[in-house]
């Protein structure tokens, strides 16, 4: 769990929010991105995941899968429990169909 929460922790900014909300499940909320910044902040993600574990020498790999959802509370608000909820659903899907290394 520690070398999870470092890698998200050398992903995000500061202003982002990181938290564990069980098991082996994280959550970020990040102000102000939208598709194009989601897209290119799972890259950065990857490569941090990726350089891990080329350097960790461990005999094990970390991989993670991720769900995605975007709110304009300005234009459509939702309940984190909405949100939480649509990225759960979306990150089983990725998991069923491709996981990030």
């Amino acid at each position: 769990m520690t070398a999870t929460a470092n890698i998200l922790k050398n992903t995000f900014r500061e202003s982002d929010v990181i938290a564990r909300i069980g098991g082996d499940e994280f959550v970020v909320m990040i102000a102000g991105a939208d598709e194009f910044n989601g897209c290119s902040i799972i890259g950065r993600l990857q490569e941090n995941l990726h350089s891990h574990n080329i350097f960790a020498k461990k005999c094990y790999r970390l991989s993670l899968s991720a769900g995605i959802v975007y709110c304009d509370p300005g234009e459509s608000p939702c309940s984190l429990e909405v949100l939480l909820k649509k990225a759960d659903q979306l990150m089983y899907e990725r998991k069923r169909g491709r996981t990030y290394h």
